[in-house]
């Protein structure tokens, strides 16, 4: 069995920027959290930080 650190390991080691090195840790957040049975029965809307102002305000 792989540890989270196995898992972030491409994410830290093969990113060229900081914001970059973020991107890819918020997508694989936003899936983490849309695949796990758990956060998906409980969470709705799962997105990135850019994709939050499209979603109607009012849910909020």
């Amino acid at each position: 069995m792989k540890t989270v650190y196995d898992a972030l390991d491409p994410i830290v080691n093969g990113s060229a920027t900081t914001k970059e090195k973020g991107d890819k840790y918020e997508a694989a957040c936003v899936y983490y959290l849309k695949n796990d049975p758990f956060y998906a029965l409980f969470l709705s809307r799962v997105g990135t930080i850019t994709q939050a102002p499209e979603w109607d305000n009012s849910l909020f």
